[in-house]
């Protein structure tokens, strides 16, 4: 059976038209003061910790911080932060042209995918399937630095905007003080 494509695991669109969970901002907002107020001195740490609390906001499974890099000349994904049952896969890599991160780098947007591992196979060696994936680039200044991304092992959790919608902001959030911090402690970030 051949894989399949981009276009077959996109579900973006289903996003607008689900369940409309109401939007908590007291609890996005207890979120960016919990991360402001422990910010600390490692760069990865305050990515990890950004980690755990869009677990419990976003009621996801797994989540991570996958950063953009250079391995041998090629681009790759490292996953700096990861919370919940892919917690074991924390600085792992994958290429960017085999990668859900990449497909959402190249479209610029936050993107939903569901099974995506019918289109990027290296999803299989990981663990628990992913059932669904919601991810959204980091970006700074307009240039994409990596990606913040929600997954589903289960069928009973789909993702709803509210979701997206907190995701986005815990990314808009991270992605410059994550920046900051690289400069702070003389750790290049991820160019």
């Amino acid at each position: 059976m051949a894989p399949a494509t981009l276009q077959d695991v996109l579900a973006t669109q289903e996003l607008s038209a689900r369940f409309h969970r109401r939007r908590d901002f007291e609890a996005e907002n207890r979120a960016l003061i919990e991360l402001a107020r422990c910010l600390p001195t490692s760069p990865d740490d305050f990515l990890q910790k950004a980690s755990d609390v869009a677990i419990v906001l976003c009621r996801a499974h797994s989540t991570g911080v996958s950063l953009l890099e250079e391995e041998q000349g090629s681009p790759v994904f490292r996953w700096h932060a990861v919370s919940g049952r892919y917690a074991s896969n924390v600085w792992s890599t994958m290429p960017k042209d085999t990668s859900p991160c990449g497909a959402v780098i190249d479209s610029g947007a936050a993107q939903l995918m569901k099974q995506p591992a019918r289109c990027f196979a290296m999803l299989h060696d990981l663990g628990p399937e992913v059932v669904e994936a919601l991810l959204t680039p980091l970006q700074v200044r307009g240039r994409p630095i990596g990606t913040f991304w929600l997954v589903s092992h289960e069928s009973a959790l789909k993702f709803a905007p509210s979701d997206a919608a907190a995701l986005q902001t815990l990314a808009d959030f991270i992605a410059p003080v994550y920046e900051i911090l690289c400069e702070r402690t003389g750790m290049p970030d991820s160019r």
